[in-house]
């Protein structure tokens, strides 16, 4: 009998035995668990464990939120499209993370993991006079809610200090403009004032790990001031997507000129630089310096890469009157790309400072998706960044996960 399951039982015979006048100490020495179970007892526990460490480990290598007002520098092709610089360019993606001990299959080694993503983005233009702009619009924002399920086993998490661990998980969603306007403009392109834009579903495949370096204490004179960086401790991280656009969820004239991609794929690599510390009581008669608490572990700065690429092998491009097919190599219609740098603010484990730039083939702003922008932006970034902020409940022990 597995140790769950003793334990369930164990407890339903507490409950009917106080009901029935029995005291605790007689229910406590007649219902003792037998001296086998001691592995399972310990299985169970690791397995809660690292269900939990899946769960945060997904959680802090989700993606960042972005906030930039007044910080954006664009260009635009076609240079037509070209705006002025955005009051505020928002990215919303902090997901809800659901999981932790109880989301595994007891006694085989698989976790479970979820997110759900209320995520969206919306720019805040400056006024445009010549466009009839008068109150800071926010033209088409874009809603992208949907759900991420994610997987992994014993085989693939538990592999031991400094050897990469790997997972696979499956991202469901939806991308949407809420308006009603019709879909082609006069000039036969997609209508960038109020068109309609809705991506029904979109179904992402994906592939992820992450591997750190091996604990190395640190030795510095600044322990004698209180406090101090004991060990380097940093991460790499990675993930692969396949991204699946149905056809039958996009507007008919995205079908019928095919300006739109249906096949992609997407790959991210980054790294996160985040040591631990110790606080220190320093006795100046002793000259001796007392741990206060457990090491704690707080991220400094991340920095990651992204690139998506558009393999449909009939895409257009161009006004409807006049569309030209692109070409496979053609990255200046194929390729987004992206750099970001995040650094965390002291003192907060959700909030930072960003610097991000890249170049966007195809503009991921809704009905901008015509559109090609070389860009720079830096804000506010906000996150599940790492950091520790409850010393004493730490287990004291140095390893490279979150």
């Amino acid at each position: 009998m597995s140790v769950d399951n003793m334990l369930e039982r164990r407890r339903w015979l507490l409950i009917l035995f106080q009901c029935m006048g029995w005291p605790m100490w007689v229910c406590a020495s007649n219902i003792a668990l037998p001296n086998d179970s001691a592995s399972d007892f310990k299985r169970a526990v690791d397995e809660r464990s690292t269900a939990l460490d899946f769960l945060k480990t997904t959680t802090v290598l989700s993606d960042i939120s972005t906030i930039s007002v007044y910080s954006e520098i664009d260009y635009v092709t076609p240079r037509a499209w070209q705006k002025k610089p955005y009051v505020a360019n928002i990215v919303i993606n902090t997901p809800v993370p659901i999981g932790g001990r109880w989301f595994r299959i007891p006694h085989h080694g698989v976790y479970f993991a979820m997110q759900i993503h209320p995520d969206f983005m919306v720019r805040i233009l400056q006024n445009d006079p010549a466009k009839g702009d008068s109150s800071l619009p926010v033209r088409t924002p874009s809603f992208k809610p949907g759900i991420t399920f994610f997987v992994t086993c014993n085989r693939l998490w538990n592999t031991g200090d400094g050897k990469p661990k790997h997972y696979f998980g499956l991202k469901i969603y939806h991308h949407s403009n809420g308006q009603d306007g019709y879909h082609i403009a006069p000039d036969g392109y997609w209508n960038r004032y109020n068109g309609d834009f809705s991506d029904n579903v979109i179904y992402e495949f994906i592939y992820g790990g992450f591997s750190g370096n091996k604990v190395k204490p640190v030795e510095s004179e600044v322990m004698r001031l209180g406090s101090g960086r004991t060990s380097v401790a940093y991460n790499y991280y990675w993930k692969g997507l396949f991204s699946l656009h149905p056809p039958s969820g996009l507007a008919p004239e995205m079908r019928q000129y095919h300006i739109y991609g249906y096949y992609r794929t997407s790959a991210q690599a980054g790294f996160i630089w985040a040591p631990y510390y110790q606080d220190y009581v320093f006795n100046r008669s002793t000259k001796l310096r007392k741990p206060n608490g457990a090491p704690v572990r707080k991220e400094v700065f991340r920095i990651y890469a992204t690139v998506e690429y558009i393999w449909d092998e009939g895409l257009n491009t161009g006004a409807v009157q006049n569309l030209s097919r692109v070409k496979m190599y053609d990255i200046t219609k194929r390729m987004n790309a992206a750099l970001t740098f995040s650094a965390r603010i002291p003192g907060t484990p959700f909030a930072g400072l960003f610097l991000q730039t890249g170049y966007y083939a195809s503009d991921p702003y809704n009905v901008y998706f015509e559109q090609s922008v070389l860009f720079l932006r830096a804000g506010l970034s906000i996150g599940y960044f790492v950091n520790d902020m409850n010393a004493d409940k730490q287990k004291g022990r140095l390893n490279i996960g979150f």
